[in-house]
Order: C-alpha cells, then sequence, then structure tokens
C-alpha cells in the first residue's frame, strides 16, 4: 500500500499545528500527531475519498476532528 506523502507546505503546517497544541492543549500532543499523521494515510487507498474541491485546483478534502486535510490523488 503506498503511503501519503506529505508536501514541505504541509510539513510547516504540521509544525505549527503542534506547536500550536503544545501551548493551548493538555492532550499529549506527540501522540496526537501520530494519530493525525496516520489518518492521512487514509485518502491513499481508495483514491478520491472525501469532497472534490475543483476551486483548489481539484484537490480533495476530508475532516480529522477540528482539522480539514486536503490532498490530491
Amino acid at each position: 500500500m503506498e503511503t501519503a506523502k506529505f508536501t514541505p507546505i504541509s510539513k510547516t503546517d504540521l509544525k505549527e499545528i503542534k506547536d500550536f497544541m503544545a501551548q493551548v492543549c493538555l492532550k499529549p500532543v506527540s501522540r496526537y500527531m501520530g494519530i493525525l499523521k496516520q489518518k492521512c494515510n487514509v485518502p491513499v487507498s481508495p483514491p478520491g475519498l472525501g469532497v472534490s474541491r475543483e476551486e483548489y485546483c481539484g484537490l480533495y478534502k476530508f475532516p480529522i476532528e477540528n482539522f480539514l486535510i486536503f490532498y490530491r490523488p
């Protein structure tokens, strides 16, 4: 099974999310980030999971808790 490839922008976003959560959350941040990254692999199989957003150059999106994940199959 293929895994998701994170773009440099998405890696920056994940770091900013982690830094923000470390300041405002009581949840174990590293555990949560691991779950978030794991769930990012969900759209890889099957491709096309989520809602197609043509206004974002054909990206798909799906929610994970309070976040929206955008991806290209």
